[in-house]
């Protein structure tokens, strides 16, 4: 991949990453990484920095702690994984009949 020159438009980065002008002039503006002048945006090496960093995903949490509260952190959920599997194991199975249809 060839790197951007020092400075740059949203539009000239966006063609080189094959990504939305739009798009990247919105990330620029919500996370400061741009410099305006007038009508005119224009991107430095460190605002590119910041708007790589911004499109990289957020891990996902498993379902059952995005449901929990946000106290619940990924060791108390592993906890509770383990002792969930350990009283499956310690509790006896049932001692009911089945009818045979």
């Amino acid at each position: 991949m060839v790197a951007p020159p020092e400075f740059t438009t949203p539009e000239e980065f966006a063609a080189h990453m094959g990504w939305s002008a739009r798009r990247i002039r919105q990330i620029a503006r919500e996370h400061g990484a741009c410099r305006i002048v007038g009508n005119k945006m224009v991107l430095t090496k460190e605002d590119i920095d910041v708007i790589m960093e911004a499109a990289r995903p957020q891990p996902t949490k498993p379902k059952e702690m995005r449901e929990s509260p946000a106290s619940v952190t990924l060791e108390d959920y592993e906890l509770k994984k383990l002792l969930d599997r350990l009283e499956a194991l310690e509790t006896p199975p049932s001692r009911k009949k089945r009818k045979l249809r």
